[in-house]
């Protein structure tokens, strides 16, 4: 089944995005001059610019245009992809500053999510990524210290998922994102 125009351009405009040739809080041109690119209308096109608006690649600006949207990562939820990854479909410079790193005593929750005993002992590891030495996201991270008995800091300055798999074979993987309103820290 053929897509709609307005979702083929809207495909076409999100690589450019992606491949930098529309960079970030670059004007896009106007509306006019993209539908004779695309031979459509201008309907046609504020579809497409509107699907890419929801998608969260562009903003409007009332009276000045669509700009391509800061620090903009829009990837399928279900695709499991590290921060390094990730940071390379951005084009940016990834960065871990490990600002905690402890063993801890497994509490109710712990135990009930990794399936142990009350005697189990986690490391604790809270960790600020960066894209070009911008912070991104604040990351806190429970492993058992039971399955990673070599887990250091240095080693969770570099890439987490990396480390897990080379200790142990992940056979599947599930990710819980929880949108939150950010506290001071």
């Amino acid at each position: 089944m053929k897509l709609p125009r307005y979702i083929e351009i809207a495909k076409e405009l999100e690589e450019k995005i992606l491949n930098n040739t529309y960079k970030k809080n670059e004007r896009l041109p106007a509306e006019r001059i993209l539908a004779e690119e695309y031979n459509v209308t201008r309907v046609t096109i504020r579809n497409a610019i509107e699907h890419l608006v929801l998608k969260g690649f562009l903003e409007k600006k009332v009276g000045s245009g669509n700009y391509v949207k800061k620090n903009t990562l829009n990837l399928n939820i279900s695709e499991q992809l590290s921060f390094s990854e990730k940071s390379h479909f951005l084009k940016q410079t990834p960065r871990t500053d490990v600002i905690e790193f402890k063993e801890i005593s497994g509490n109710a929750k712990l135990m009930e999510i990794f399936n142990c005993d009350s005697n189990e002992v986690f490391f604790f590891i809270k960790r600020v990524r960066y894209l070009d030495n911008t912070p991104v996201n604040l990351e806190n991270t429970y492993l058992p210290k039971s399955l990673f008995p070599n887990l250091t800091k240095d080693i969770m300055k570099g890439s987490k998922y990396d480390f897990v798999e080379k200790t142990l074979s992940i056979k599947e993987s599930y990710n819980k994102i929880t949108p939150i309103l950010p506290n001071e820290e």
